[in-house]
């Protein structure tokens, strides 16, 4: 069943204010647009894939551009 928006910005809103990831405005569109067709478990696998992403070594830019190669769609994945 697709992600409804309320519980992927809930996801978001968790990363974000509840775990404290620097995500950015790039990765938050990104996130939303890559989850809104999955379900529910797959949602949360990828929550916590973007979540592993930030507590590698490296910057934040580092991090987010881990997060977005995740993301299935992600502009970054493009050959």
């Amino acid at each position: 069943m697709p992600g409804p928006a309320h519980e992927i910005e809930i996801i978001i809103g968790s990363l974000r204010d509840d775990v404290g990831r620097d995500l950015g405005d790039e990765l938050i569109t990104a996130i939303r647009r890559a989850m809104g067709p999955l379900d529910r478990e797959t949602r949360a696998n990828l929550c916590a894939a973007v979540d592993n992403a930030f507590e590698a070594p490296g910057t934040v830019a580092q991090a987010r551009q881990k997060a977005l190669a995740l993301l299935p769609d992600s502009p970054i994945n493009d050959p």
